[in-house]
């Protein structure tokens, strides 16, 4: 349904972080349309922990909430890391984003989050959980920024896919163990 963006965002990601070992060889790498042996078990551990979370909800109404949440929630940080960070080249997605309005990232954040408490704060135990959700995301977000720094000097569009696969797995999570 989504075409697997994202996820080809996450693929490349890891290989590029776990295979190079400059951050041109990393872009090198993330460039590459080929999956490596990094992002293919990302991949593998990244569907296999949301459906493991979603296995274990209290019923498919609530995954189908938390799906929600999850996907709303994952996407709000993009606009985060685009107006946080730096792109990592000037060409490709990132160089040609531009930097969002600061109003335009606040109401994304609101978005996100209304979604998400529409989503979940109605069911027993939904506030908490979304708030537990929220932090996960900030977490994730701020380790992923910090991590594409660290190894290419600000973000891609496949650290962007990173982040939003890697939020939507913590907001399953929060939602997951808040839940059941």
């Amino acid at each position: 349904m989504t075409g697997g963006l994202h996820e080809d965002g996450l693929a490349d990601t890891i290989d590029g972080f776990a295979g190079g070992s400059t951050k041109e060889k990393k872009m090198i790498i993330m460039r590459d349309s080929h999956i490596g042996a990094f992002g293919t078990l990302a991949l593998i551990f990244s569907v296999g922990i949301r459906a493991a979370i979603l296995s274990g909800m209290p019923g498919p109404g609530t995954a189908l909430l938390g799906l929600l949440a999850a996907g709303s929630l994952s996407r709000a940080p993009l606009a985060v890391i685009a107006i946080r960070l730096d792109p990592a080249r000037k060409d490709g997605l990132s160089g040609s984003l531009g930097r969002p309005e600061p109003s335009h990232v606040i109401t994304s954040v609101i978005l996100g989050s209304l979604i998400a408490f529409l989503s979940l704060g109605f069911l027993e135990g939904g506030l908490v959980t979304v708030l537990w959700a929220l932090l996960a995301t900030a977490s994730v977000t701020g380790i992923m920024a910090w991590v594409a720094i660290k190894q290419i000097d600000g973000y891609t569009g496949d650290v962007m896919g990173a982040v939003q696969q890697l939020s939507e797995i913590a907001v399953l999570i929060a939602i997951g163990s808040t839940l059941a």
